[in-house]
């Protein structure tokens, strides 16, 4: 995966591996999966013990979350998570042949963009998590609340109301690969996590088909996609040595990359200059 087009297809075992870390020590064993898609996250909860509720807009996921929660015993909401109620528009992704994508609908379109074709929209339900507290749909008090919203974690988070979450995962892209994604930029995200309350997070980076994990502070650049994980104090003092241990791996695997794509260039010029050498004399 070099692409953040690809972004899907990327299995996220470092994500999984560090939620799995913070699992023990989290006190309340509930989840929100806002943009639960295909259920992928959910289902690594629910397999976990953990109950909650998933929400996801898009028609052509709705069987297959409906079929999860009958089976778990989990909530499923057919609608998107905003800032207020409201009605919206969301716009629906379609690949090169105008076939309906799995992913990259949203409630905020994209435009003139190779890689992401919003062809057409439907109105959907859009609720507040303060909203949904409020009427009793959802707890206050929650362990893990995941937003993958395509461009719109910002304004989730910004309608939380009452509700409080000992972790708040959300997803990212830097500038110069969306346009009209702009407030998924790390910058916002982190500020308003702060505001909540977030003092520490880790943000899972990737550019070009590589990854890094770093704790706060963390710097972006150009181009980079992935996910914020945001988690209370207490939560990161708890999960302190296995976080870190997560991180030092990531960081090894990188460099152990760097390293056999350096060998094998060096070794690819080698033979180039071994060739010329032969036809030079041949």
């Amino acid at each position: 995966m070099s692409t953040p087009a690809d972004a899907h297809l990327y299995a996220q075992e470092t994500e999984f591996a560090l939620l799995a870390a913070l699992l023990p020590v989290l006190k309340a064993k509930t989840f929100l999966d806002i943009g639960a898609e295909k259920g992928t996250f959910a289902k690594f909860l629910l397999d976990r013990g953990f109950t909650g509720a998933m929400f996801e807009p898009f028609p052509g996921h709705h069987p297959e979350l409906a079929a999860l929660a009958a089976n778990t015993g989990a909530k499923f909401f057919p609608c998107a998570v905003d800032r207020t109620d409201r009605t919206a528009q969301f716009h629906i992704a379609a690949d090169e042949q105008g076939k309906t994508a799995d992913y990259y609908h949203s409630l905020l379109k994209i435009e003139h963009d190779d890689r992401v074709h919003h062809t057409r929209a439907i109105d959907v339900q859009c609720r507040s998590l303060a909203s949904l507290a409020a009427a009793g749909e959802i707890p206050t008090e929650i362990g893990i609340l995941k937003t993958d919203t395509e461009g719109n974690d910002l304004a989730v988070m910004q309608g939380l109301g009452p509700v409080q979450a000992e972790v708040l995962i959300c997803e990212f892209f830097t500038e110069g690969l969306y346009a009209g994604w702009e407030e998924a930029h790390p910058r916002g995200l982190i500020a308003r996590a702060e505001q909540l309350g977030f003092s520490q997070y880790i943000a899972i980076k990737r550019w070009a088909g590589q990854e890094l994990v770093s704790l706060k502070p963390a710097v972006f650049l150009p181009k980079q996609w992935g996910n914020l994980m945001f988690m209370r104090l207490r939560v990161f003092k708890d999960a302190a040595e296995p976080l870190q241990k997560l991180v030092a791996a990531s960081e090894q695997r990188l460099f152990e990359t760097v390293a056999t794509n350096t060998r094998a260039a060096v070794e690819k010029e080698a033979v180039i200059q071994q060739l010329l050498a032969e036809k030079k004399t041949g």
